[in-house]
């Protein structure tokens, strides 16, 4: 288990300065200020533990040469999660070394919103790099998500942002098997949290939680296998790795 003690972009597109693109930025920049202020407060008051796919603990070696084979292989890595575990996975970044260096190994992708700015800024700030996609039913994002194919960069990204949520759509694994990339579920569940918004659920830890990252076995997409069939089994990771993560995060008494 970790107990904070230390707190260790780019885009597709480029973002106008003129305006009231300005003014966009500006609250951007602000916006990711408080968060990255207020995340790494919960971080240094909260405590951190890995589980793998089965509920096995994960020690920190273990866990260090786990994010070093993914970092380090040869095929690119596509990191997916849920769009509510998205402020308690950056806790675990900021709490976790290991989680840190995958994220700055990472392209994450953000939508165009106000909160995928925002988001998008705060990684810049922890070193990471981040690429902002249109809305998914815009055509100029097949154009977007291209460019990422042709360089078989490693990304991370919310498979249910935008909604519907809890759902993995069939283009994710189209995605995966174009650039042949390793796909790694995560979730991460915090024992004290709020949600923010009301539909997409999105978790803000609270002071004084514990938090548990459920971290899923790697897997390759198969090019002959139905594209939907495989994106069920993606959302059915992730639910049983948020199911392992709350159990195991409401274990025991918070710190």
């Amino acid at each position: 288990m970790y107990t904070s003690d230390r707190i260790a972009g780019h885009s597709l597109r480029t973002v106008p300065t003129s305006g009231h693109f300005r003014i966009y930025a500006r609250t951007d920049v602000l916006v990711a200020r408080m968060v990255d202020r207020y995340l790494r407060w919960v971080a240094a008051r909260s405590s951190c533990s890995c589980v793998d796919e089965s509920g096995r603990p994960i020690d920190d070696l273990a866990l260090q040469s786990r994010i070093d084979r993914l970092v380090d292989g040869s095929r690119p890595t596509l990191v997916v999660y849920w769009i509510s575990d998205t402020m308690t996975l950056a806790i675990v970044a900021l709490s976790m070394p290991p989680f840190l260096r995958l994220l700055r190994a990472m392209r994450v992708l953000v939508d165009s919103t106000i909160a995928g700015r925002s988001t998008g800024r705060f990684l810049e700030l922890r070193g990471g790099r981040y690429s902002i996609l249109r809305d998914a039913d815009d055509p100029a994002r097949l154009s977007e998500l291209r460019d990422l194919m042709q360089s078989r960069t490693s990304c991370a990204l919310a498979v249910d942002g935008g909604g519907p949520y809890l759902h993995v759509r069939p283009g994710l694994v189209a995605f995966a098997s174009s650039v042949e990339a390793v796909v790694v579920p995560l979730s991460a569940w915090a024992s004290r949290a709020f949600p923010l918004t009301i539909r997409s659920k999105v978790r803000l830890p609270l002071p004084g939680c514990r938090i548990t990252v459920a971290v899923g076995a790697p897997q390759v997409v198969a090019r002959r296998q139905s594209r939907t069939v495989q994106a069920a089994s993606i959302a059915a990771s992730l639910i049983g790795l948020r199911d392992l993560a709350s159990r195991e995060a409401t274990r025991t008494r918070d710190p």
